[in-house]
């Protein structure tokens, strides 16, 4: 299978850091991991976060290459954020976080997992597919009908992790 991918990151509209991480890895022609992760917006150090996550999830799925994709996906996720909570915490850090969409290929099936609002999108007959609902305040409100997707659109309202 090949491959063709293009990356492109932004600080966006408001930072003047870009905190934006992603890997790219044939872990062999039938094996193929895409992962972008963002450094959560106002905390410390995400740049080194998302690029941690990235680099670690890529190694895991290196190393574990008979392990069921279910199982790879939650375990490289959580060890990701083991690590990057041990760093912050070794640094003296008072928050510390990323965002990340994980694409595993394998053969010629898709998987995918994420975290917070990174998206993943599907590409198809010249249209955008979100594959992926955000892990967010404002993707709470939407999915209980308080506001609508437009409104959400406009809105400036603090988006902050809600349990689901």
């Amino acid at each position: 299978m090949n491959f063709r991918s293009i990356e492109i990151t932004h600080q966006g509209n408001v930072r003047t850091n870009n905190e934006d991480y992603y890997v790219y890895t044939s872990i062999d022609e039938n094996n193929h991991l895409f992962m972008v992760a963002d450094g959560m917006g106002g905390l410390q150090a995400g740049e080194v976060a998302s690029q941690m996550a990235c680099e670690t999830v890529a190694s895991y799925f290196i190393m574990q290459r008979e392990e069921p994709i279910d199982i790879s996906f939650k375990s490289s996720i959580e060890i990701a954020n083991e690590k990057v909570y041990n760093y912050g915490e070794s640094k003296g850090l008072k928050s510390i976080g990323t965002t990340a969409v994980v694409l595993f290929f394998q053969q010629y099936k898709a998987y995918y997992a994420h975290i917070g609002d990174s998206r993943l999108y599907l590409f198809e007959n010249n249209q955008l597919l979100q594959l992926t609902k955000d892990h967010s305040y404002i993707q709470h409100l939407i999915d209980k009908n308080e506001i609508t997707p437009e409104q959400a659109k406009t809105s400036t309202m603090n988006c902050r992790k809600v349990s689901t």
